[in-house]
């Protein structure tokens, strides 16, 4: 087997009946595409395990296949070269890559929260099959920290960005902006000689 990763390519050769094996273990959840380039006409089976997920044959760019399967982080796949036929020979390229994230939506985009209380956000990273991990950041932690999460703790009054960017592409990223509001305080009349009960 050839250990491969994403956003590489691999080049390799088939004699006739022939195939080659690769693995491949993702580090995000996503969608992985499989493709050959070249001349040869190649044919691939995508596995886990011992069992067949999905097969292709001209898929992709003239006689190369191309897979697309979404497949999870931590689980080894195995992938299987071959000619079409048993009589192909040639060279082949593998490419391996993951769906690319175009955008993040964070959720609710603006919020309103008191000093000393939490405000949990959500994010969607597009499209729905590139790789949803995030990393959450505070643009004034003095003001608001947020956690590896997405929780927002707010601090201090004032307004405050909170950034959620994707891991595989942290140029794409969306945002929330988080006004904190100082903590109310209210009174209560009180005449000497009088008690009082208050809970708190």
């Amino acid at each position: 087997y050839t250990t491969v990763s994403s956003g590489k390519t691999y080049s390799s050769t088939l004699s006739a009946g022939q195939h080659r094996w690769y693995k491949f273990t993702p580090t995000v959840s996503g969608d992985y595409t499989f493709a050959t380039t070249g001349s040869t006409d190649t044919a691939g089976e995508l596995y886990q395990g011992s069992t067949l997920l999905i097969t292709n044959d001209n898929g992709g760019a003239g006689n190369n296949f191309s897979i697309t399967r979404s497949l999870t982080s931590g689980t080894q796949y195995r992938l299987k070269v071959k000619g079409a036929s048993t009589s192909v020979t040639g060279s082949f390229t593998l490419g391996v890559n993951v769906t690319a994230p175009t955008g993040v939506t964070v959720s609710p985009n603006s919020a309103t929260v008191s000093a000393g209380s939490t405000k949990q956000l959500s994010a969607s990273v597009s499209p729905s099959g590139a790789p949803q991990s995030v990393s959450w950041s505070a643009g004034n932690t003095a003001i608001a920290t947020v956690s590896s999460s997405g929780l927002v703790s707010a601090l201090s009054p004032g307004t405050v960005t909170i950034t959620a960017a994707s891991t595989t592409d942290s140029s794409k990223k969306g945002t929330c902006i988080v006004s904190v509001n100082p903590v109310s305080t209210s009174y209560a009349s009180v005449t000497a000689g009088n008690t009082y009960s208050f809970t708190l």
